[in-house]
This record gives structure tokens, sequence and C-alpha cells, in this order.
């Protein structure tokens, strides 16, 4: 009679055991996905402000700044949290960083409309 249970017992616990690595490998995946993210953004803020900050000043632009501003906020909190973010939590970061990148994708399409042609 304790047989069967005891194999059940081990079953089970093997199964958690497999889940446990399975979520740590996810988490793993999904901050280097955030990491890689935030690289590739802060590389592009640093390159909007530089035209943004060259640029005549118009209404484009100072919407252009508002919109880097704010990704650059949301990237430095996002990167400030995802050393000790939960599995639950990293889903949040990542939308935190894709808000971030599509605002930076919008004040690129307003600097674009300010910016010579060809030169940006």
């Amino acid at each position: 009679m304790w047989l069967p249970m005891a194999i059940i017992v081990i079953l089970v616990a093997l199964a958690l055991l497999f889940r446990i690595r399975e979520i740590r490998s996810d988490s793993l995946v999904l901050r280097h996905t955030i990491a890689v993210n935030l690289s590739i953004l802060k590389s592009e803020l640093e390159e909007l402000f530089t035209v943004a900050n060259q640029s005549e000043a118009s209404q484009a632009v100072i919407d252009a700044r508002a919109f880097l501003t704010s990704a650059a906020t949301a990237a430095r909190n996002t990167e400030s949290r995802l050393n000790a973010a939960s599995k639950r939590e990293l889903g949040a970061l990542l939308a935190n960083a894709f808000q971030a990148m599509q605002n930076s994708t919008r004040a690129r399409h307003l600097l674009n409309a300010c910016w010579p042609r060809g030169e940006f």
C-alpha cells in the first residue's frame, strides 16, 4: 500500500521540479529580452535627443522631446527594477519597455518631419 503512495509522491515532486526549472528558464530568457530591448532603446534615445537638440524649435520638436523624456524615464525605471523582478513582474517590465520604444518611435516620426530630407 505504501509503495504506490511513494511513487505518486515522487512523480509529483519530479513534476514540480521540472515546472520550477521551466519557470526559471523562462524568466532568464525574458530578462535577457528586456535587457536587449533597453540597450537598443538607450542608443536610439541618445541619437534622438541629439537630433532634437539640433532641431529648430517647433511644436513637433517640443512634442518629440516630451516623448523622449517619457521614454527615457520609463527605460530607467524598467532597468532599475529588472534584476529584482519576479516572473510576474517581468511581463509588466516588458510592457513598459515596449511602451518606451513606442514613445521613441513617435518622437522619431515627429523629428523626421522637422529634419531636412536625407540627413536623418
